[in-house]
């Protein structure tokens, strides 16, 4: 990397470190108010009273100095896990793992960074997804379509993508928010989903059809049992998700991460067909398909039909129009 493009960096990597320290303090104040109305339904609304005020308010800075600081290390410690978890790994011939890693490399070289680990999932639509606590520990996973369908130059172009999420210290972002605002679904998807390992997607019905034949009425009990607890933690939760997307999340990562792909692989066709294809071959959803981590993909999977989730990845606009992207790299060549 030259001394612009270095500069263009540490610029991003400041603007997401402010980003993170923004996150900090959106969330702590957000868990603080919700604990302080918490408070006040159980003191039945005599808040502005002088005594039942400084025991709720007591109280709630108390939840909030505990529940904050967790909820930020299981999303730097377990995060990256988590979300391994949502996704079935696919098995890589040694052609493919050679192709995957040249293509790595000479992304690496070029930008200067440190080369992350490649794991394939089991997904036919031409994807890519960045993890990373720090540069020593970085991931991409790939979707098996994008190994079938993506040329040498094509993979260099969606792995500077990718590499300049980790360099820029986007992974970072993703890891707080998702730890704070999205650990009670993305938990739940994670243990659900099962574990980041070949697995037949038929056999995760038997373990349910397991349950209901030995436990059977009790089983349910429990299900609607957890159902309730769920939806009275998700009015807590909400809060915290909008704001992660709202006010933390960067809007302009991915035109800056194209254009860093741009810079890194002096290739703009191959950019343009990269993002092309991502856009054309999106008809089989990721699996774990979760609008947690939507936003973390290369371009945005193929909503789900008439689901919940899709009807708010509609409406959240994780990632730009592929037009506009396109737009983007064709003002810099």
């Amino acid at each position: 990397m030259n001394l612009r493009e270095r500069v263009y960096l540490y610029d991003a990597i400041a603007s997401n470190r402010r980003r993170i320290a923004l996150g900090v303090f959106v969330f702590f104040t957000v868990i603080l108010l919700e604990s302080l109305a918490v408070a006040a339904i159980v003191t039945r609304g005599q808040v502005f009273a002088w005594k039942p005020f400084l025991l709720s308010s007591a109280v709630a800075l108390g939840v909030t100095l505990v529940l904050f600081p967790l909820l930020a290390c299981w999303a730097y410690f377990k995060g990256k896990q988590a979300i391994l978890r949502l996704f079935l790994t696919a098995p890589l011939s040694e052609q493919d793992e050679r192709k995957l890693r040249h293509a790595l490399v000479n992304v690496c070289i070029a930008a200067g960074a440190e080369e992350p680990d490649i794991l394939v999932i089991a997904n036919n639509g031409v994807n890519a997804i960045s993890l990373a606590r720090g540069y020593q520990e970085g991931l991409i996973l790939v979707s098996r379509g994008a190994v079938e369908n993506l040329n040498r130059d094509e993979l260099e172009a969606l792995f500077a993508h990718e590499v300049y999420h980790i360099m820029s210290h986007d992974t970072w972002i993703w890891m707080l928010g998702l730890g704070v605002s999205a650990f009670l679904p993305l938990a739940f998807s994670a243990y659900w989903s099962g574990a980041g390992k070949l697995v037949d997607v038929e056999e995760r019905p038997v373990f349910t059809n397991l349950f209901l034949r030995e436990f059977g009425l009790h089983f349910l009990v429990v299900c609607v049992s957890f159902v309730i607890v769920w939806v009275i933690l998700a009015v807590f939760w909400i809060p915290l998700w909008a704001a992660y997307f709202a006010f933390v999340l960067p809007g302009n990562r991915d035109f800056l991460a194209d254009s860093q792909a741009l810079l890194i692989t002096r290739n703009p066709e191959a950019v343009v067909s990269a993002l092309k294809k991502s856009d054309i071959m999106r008809s089989d959803p990721i699996r774990g398909d979760n609008v947690f981590v939507n936003h973390m993909f290369f371009n945005q999977p193929l909503k789900p039909p008439g689901s919940i989730t899709g009807w708010l990845i509609q409406h959240l606009h994780t990632h730009p129009c592929i037009e506009n992207r396109l737009e983007c790299i064709a003002s810099m060549t």
